[in-house]
């Protein structure tokens, strides 16, 4: 069987199988957890949870508007508020700092950012949750780091702003949305199995495997002539930011990976394997003509 996918049905196919489930899922875990006392947590870090949803929400929205900047700035805020949530969650002397923090500012410690992210990732190695079942504690730790280091990154304002600023001024900034939506993709997901080790609740809609078919797929369908264009544009503003991403081992092995992917999709419709072939099928929504 030959298939060929346009653009359209790719974009659909993610819409369809991971970003309305993971928003009904996500609106299902907040309903339960608004809706129950939960012991194990203070009201101020479900205060927290439930502000991040929002903030995300509002983030998105920045971003489908063509507000880059101003949208990362609330996806890190997002990502902030559910490592403090997690932080201030089991360590008594954190949750103490927390809420001192509105009178005195001076005496941080366990509620800096490094502080807060070192005891977030202590609890999540701890909870083992499913979404990090695959990798070990010490690639977790690095994952978040590495995470809230590109967060940081996308609104520090003598890289990233001062490029979009200028991409922005000819109509260029919008080719760079996706990747903005990786981020605010990430954090939603990893809200939504933050929610999922708080209330038990099982998912009804997501499932785990759609997830990276989406990550592949938006890679698959980003306009990469264009954006290697912007690049050539302005490199003297990415110089840095392009040395460090082409040399991290996360763009190496994210580009070994997307080939082999690319590669796989008519392997698998050619395979007698059913069971792949029926969920490649169902993902795209291919109907075998007879």
């Amino acid at each position: 069987m030959d298939f060929k996918l346009k653009k359209e049905d790719i974009i659909k196919a993610i819409q369809d199988n991971f970003i309305d489930p993971l928003n009904c899922d996500l609106d299902l875990q907040i309903d339960a957890i608004t809706n129950t006392k939960y012991d194990n947590y203070r009201d101020d870090s479900i205060n927290l949870i439930l502000q991040s949803y929002e903030t995300l929400s509002n983030s998105l929205n920045l971003l489908n508007n063509g507000f880059l900047v101003d949208s990362s700035i609330l996806c890190r805020t997002a990502f902030e508020n559910i490592l403090t949530a997690l932080a201030i969650s089991e360590k008594e002397e954190a949750y103490n700092e927390f809420k001192l923090l509105i009178i005195n500012n001076e005496k941080r410690d366990l509620t800096k950012s490094g502080s807060i992210m070192n005891q977030a990732i202590s609890i999540l190695k701890k909870r083992k949750l499913p979404i990090f079942s695959e990798i070990s504690n010490n690639k977790l730790e690095k994952l978040i780091e590495e995470f809230y280091e590109k967060q940081s990154l996308f609104i520090h304002s003598s890289l990233m702003v001062s490029i979009i600023v200028k991409m922005k001024n000819n109509n260029n900034h919008l080719y760079m949305t996706p990747i903005y939506k990786i981020n605010v993709y990430f954090v939603k997901i990893f809200l939504l199995y933050v929610l999922n080790n708080i209330t038990g609740k099982a998912f009804e809609n997501l499932k785990e495997e759609n997830i990276v078919m989406a990550l592949f797929n938006v890679f698959a369908i980003l306009d990469k002539d264009k954006l290697l264009e912007l690049v050539e544009i302005y490199k003297e503003d990415f110089k840095f930011v392009v040395q460090d991403i082409k040399q991290s081992n996360d763009y190496i092995n994210l580009q070994d990976e997307l080939q082999q992917f690319l590669g796989l999709l008519q392997e698998l419709i050619n395979d007698k394997n059913e069971k792949l072939f029926n969920f490649i099928s169902d993902f795209y929504s291919i109907k075998e003509e007879v």
